[in-house]
C-alpha cells in the first residue's frame, strides 16, 4: 500500500518528457494563436492590442501579415507599428502580394504578427502553407502571433461543413494548434457579431447582406461558437494534465470533465463501457476504460479473459482509451482512485457486483452502504443531491422535481421513475435518508451565497468578467495568473 501511493506521487516519466520537449521549445519561438469561431468577432484586432502591449514592454515587434479588411478601428492600431513589405509574385499573369519570409527571417524581431494562420500560399513560394512558414519563424527562434478561425482546424472540417453547408478548403493541422505555447479565445455572441455585420464593420454592405443569409445566421454562429469553446477548452484540459502528471500533483482539480470506467471480466462491463461513451458524449469529455489485473486474473478460464478483451476492444471502438493495469494495492478501490488522481478523472463509473456474499467475504468488495454526492455546477440554477441506497439511485434538485433510478434494472439510467406513483414510497425513504446527512435548501443556500459573497469581495460580476480566466485552477494557496490563457470579449 505505502509503495503503491509512493509510485502515484512520482511525476510521470510521459509528462516528464513533454515537459523536456517544451524545455527544448524555449530555444525555439514561442507560438500564441488568436482563435475566433467566425470572421469578424476581433481575432486581428486583439492580437494587435496583445502586440502594442508587448512594445511597451520593449519587445521588438514586427508586422509580417496583418489583414485589416478595411475596418478603420484596426488600421488604427496599426500606426506606429514596423510593417514589412509584401513580396509580389506573379500567378496568372497577375502580380499579387504575399508574405516575405526571407525579408522577416533577416529582419529577426522577437515577435512577428502573421494573421490568417490557415491561408494558402502563391504557388512557387517557399512554402505552400502559411502555417509552415510561421513553423520556420519558430524555428529561427523569433515569436509568432497568429489567427486562426476554428472552421480551418482540420479534424473539425466535416463538422462545419454540417453545420454551415460550406466545406472549408483551407485547414491546419491539429498538431499545430495542440502544440501552440498559448491559446487566446477571442469570444463575441451571436447577437453582438451580427449587429457588427450590419453596421459594416465585418464585410462591404452588398458582401454583409450574403454573409447575413447563409454563413451568418444565428443558429451557424451558435454551434461555431460552442465548437470554439469547446475545442480551446480541450487545449486547456491537455496542459493542465501534463502540468499536473509533470509535478506529480494528484487530482481531481475543477477544470475539464474526464470519464474512467473500471470493467471486469462480468460480460455486463459492456453495457457499462457504453454508459461511458454516452456520459462522454453528453459531456464532451474523453474517457477510459480501465481493468486492473490481480493474481485471481491469472486463473481466469479463457470465457473470462475473452471478455475483458473484447470489453477492451470495444472500448476502443468507442473511441475511448483502453488500459490494463496490474493491481498493486491490497484493496481495488486504492488503486482506482490512484489512477483517476493521477488522470485527473472527475467521473468515476463502476457496475454493482452480484456475486455472493461467500465470495466478497474471500475475496473482497466495496462495502454495502448508503452513498451521498453534492454537486454545485457552475452556471446550474440549482445543486444536486445524489443519494444511493441498495438498486437505487435518487437525485435531489432544489425547486425542481426529483429523479429515481433502479440501477439493477436500468444501469444506463434511461427511465426515470421519480415522477411514477409506483415508487412514491421508494423516493420518500431515500429522501428522508438525503435529510439525516444534509439539508439541501440550506446547502444550497450557503453555496449560492458564498458565490456571491466571492463575487463581491472581487468587485462585482462586471469586475470578474472583464479580468477574465486563466489556463487551469491554481494549486490550493497559489495565486491565480490572469494572463495567457483567458476569454477576451468586445463589443
Amino acid at each position: 500500500m505505502g509503495d503503491h501511493r509512493g509510485a502515484a506521487e512520482r511525476p510521470s516519466p510521459e509528462a516528464l518528457l513533454e515537459e523536456a520537449k517544451r524545455a527544448e521549445k524555449g530555444r525555439r519561438g514561442r507560438l500564441k494563436i488568436f482563435v475566433g469561431a467566425a470572421p469578424g468577432v476581433g481575432k486581428t484586432y486583439e492580437m494587435l492590442q496583445s502586440a502594442r502591449a508587448k512594445i511597451k514592454e520593449g519587445v521588438d515587434v514586427v508586422a509580417g501579415v496583418v489583414e485589416t479588411h478595411g475596418r478603420e478601428e484596426t488600421e488604427a492600431l496599426l500606426e506606429g507599428l514596423e510593417v514589412l513589405p509584401r513580396k509580389p509574385t506573379i500567378y496568372v499573369n497577375r502580380i499579387l502580394d504575399e508574405f516575405d519570409l526571407e525579408t522577416a527571417l533577416k529582419r529577426r524581431p522577437s515577435l512577428i504578427l502573421i494573421d490568417e494562420l490557415a491561408h494558402t500560399n502563391i504557388p512557387g513560394s517557399r512554402h505552400p502553407k502559411r502555417y509552415l512558414d510561421v513553423e520556420e519563424l519558430l524555428n529561427a527562434g523569433i515569436d509568432v502571433y497568429t489567427t486562426v478561425n476554428i472552421q480551418h482546424i482540420e479534424s473539425l472540417n466535416d463538422v462545419v461543413a454540417q453545420i454551415t453547408r460550406v466545406r472549408v478548403r483551407e485547414t491546419v493541422p491539429d498538431e499545430v494548434i495542440d502544440n501552440a505555447d498559448a491559446i487566446e479565445l477571442v469570444d463575441l455572441t451571436p447577437d453582438d457579431l451580427i449587429q457588427r455585420l450590419r453596421e459594416g464593420r465585418v464585410y462591404v454592405p452588398k458582401q454583409a447582406e450574403r454573409a447575413l443569409k447563409h454563413f451568418f445566421s444565428p443558429a451557424n454562429l451558435t454551434a461555431l461558437r460552442e465548437l470554439a469553446l469547446r475545442r480551446t477548452a480541450e487545449r486547456v484540459d491537455e496542459q493542465l494534465l501534463e502540468h499536473m502528471q509533470a509535478r506529480a500533483i494528484s487530482g481531481p482539480w475543477p477544470a475539464g470533465e474526464r470519464i474512467l470506467v473500471c470493467i471486469s471480466e462480468d460480460p455486463r462491463s459492456a453495457a457499462l463501457v457504453r454508459y461511458a461513451k454516452r456520459l462522454a458524449d453528453r459531456l464532451h469529455a474523453p474517457w477510459t476504460a480501465l481493468y486492473l489485473e490481480t493474481s485471481r486474473s491469472l486463473h481466469f478460464a479463457e470465457d473470462a479473459r475473452d471478455s475483458v478483451a473484447d470489453t477492451l476492444r470495444l472500448a476502443g471502438r468507442l473511441e475511448g482509451e483502453a488500459i490494463k493495469l496490474p493491481a498493486k494495492a491490497r484493496r481495488l478501490a486504492d488503486d482506482i482512485i490512484a489512477f483517476a488522481q493521477r488522470n485527473n478523472a472527475t467521473h468515476i463509473v463502476i457496475g454493482k457486483s452480484k456475486r455472493t456474499r461467500w465470495f466478497e467475504i474471500l475475496n473482497g468488495s466495496a462495502p454495502h452502504r448508503t452513498i451521498l454526492c453534492e454537486y454545485h455546477a457552475a452556471g446550474a440554477a440549482t445543486g444536486a443531491f445524489m443519494i444511493r441506497k441498495g438498486s437505487y439511485k435518487y437525485v435531489y434538485y432544489v425547486g425542481m422535481p426529483p429523479q429515481l433510478f433502479d440501477l439493477d434494472l436500468d444501469p444506463q439510467e434511461e427511465r426515470d421513475l421519480g415522477q411514477d406513483p409506483r415508487y412514491s414510497g421508494v423516493a420518500s425513504d431515500c429522501e428522508t435518508l438525503l435529510r439525516r446527512v444534509v439539508d439541501p435548501e440550506a446547502a444550497d443556500r450557503q453555496a449560492f451565497a458564498d458565490q456571491a459573497a466571492r463575487i463581491d469581495q472581487l468587485g462585482g460580476r462586471d469586475a470578474v468578467l472583464a479580468r477574465g480566466g486563466f489556463g487551469f485552477s491554481p494549486v490550493p494557496g497559489a495565486e491565480a495568473v490572469y494572463s495567457e490563457m483567458q476569454t477576451q470579449r468586445r463589443s
